[in-house]
């Protein structure tokens, strides 16, 4: 009888011990998996945060490149105003590519705002530069017809100054002089002044029906309008040095720079660069 008592003492006393370690065990199994998921949402909670501020910094920086964008097409518009020597067609219809691209970059400007993942943002982002060719065409083709508009000006101005050392020669060769080497450069000067009005027009023809959508491949076109712009400017150099030295040979025949403000000194200017900033 003893024993059967001292039998269920310790049955319930293993018991007892059993239901203690199980309890300790399930005590330390949720308390290392409440740490576990503090961990995990510690570690989510520093994930969103830098995601959030990946966000925050791709968005300022669109930002800065749409307003950059904008602002630049916005005087581009202005400016077209200014060359003369391009149709109002011609000119409105380049308006209107101008400002197609600014109503394009202030949608994607909403787009990126609403966007609520950084995959989708970085895209947009990207696409800033890669779909806009906002400095890579529309400032190179813009600044070339420019250009081609202020030598168009100065052509016509040489042809004035032409037309009368041709007069002042001729009285000359009435006189009996010496007409060679008059003659020679008159000649010269004539050519430069033809010639690069040619260049011109075939400039203002490559230029007119460029578009942003067909860069890069149009990119070889805006390269010989560039090299071309450059002939122009040399052949005009040329002629206006032509002019000088038959003023000079003339005895000092009075010549006003087409380019110059009360100066004989040559200033014609160059295309401003086109490179990208």
């Amino acid at each position: 009888m003893k024993k059967t008592i001292l039998m269920v003492i310790l049955g319930l006393a293993l018991s007892t011990s059993s239901a203690y370690a199980v309890g300790s065990l399930i005590q330390t199994r949720d308390a290392a998996v409440t740490q576990r998921e503090n961990h995990i949402a510690s570690r989510e909670a520093k994930i969103s945060q830098v995601q959030a501020n990946i966000s925050e910094d791709l968005r300022q920086r669109a930002e800065k490149e749409i307003t950059r964008r904008v602002t630049f097409l916005n005087e581009l518009i202005t400016k077209l105003n200014t060359i003369k020597k391009i149709s109002s067609a011609e000119k409105t219809d380049l308006q209107a590519q101008i400002q197609a691209q600014i109503d394009g970059l202030n949608a994607l400007r909403t787009k990126i705002n609403a966007d609520t993942d950084n995959v989708t943002l970085k895209t947009d982002v990207k696409s800033i530069i890669d779909n806009y060719y906002i400095f890579l065409f529309f400032r190179v083709k813009v600044s070339l017809l420019i250009a081609g508009d202020r030598s168009s000006t100065v052509v016509s101005s040489l042809n004035g100054i032409y037309t009368k050392l041709q007069t002042r020669v001729n009285q000359v060769q009435t006189s009996g002089g010496d007409l060679i080497v008059l003659n020679s450069l008159l000649s010269d000067m004539n050519a430069k002044i033809t010639d690069a009005t040619t260049q011109i027009t075939v400039t203002q023809t490559e230029l007119t029906p460029l578009t942003a959508q067909g860069y890069p491949g149009n990119k070889t076109t805006l390269t010989d309008a560039r090299s071309k712009i450059k002939n122009v400017n040399d052949e005009l150099k040329t002629a206006y040095k032509d002019a000088m030295q038959i003023r000079t040979d003339l005895g000092g025949e009075k010549i006003k720079n087409p380019e110059a403000s009360g100066s004989g000194d040559q200033k014609f200017e160059k295309p401003r660069p086109l490179s990208t900033p």
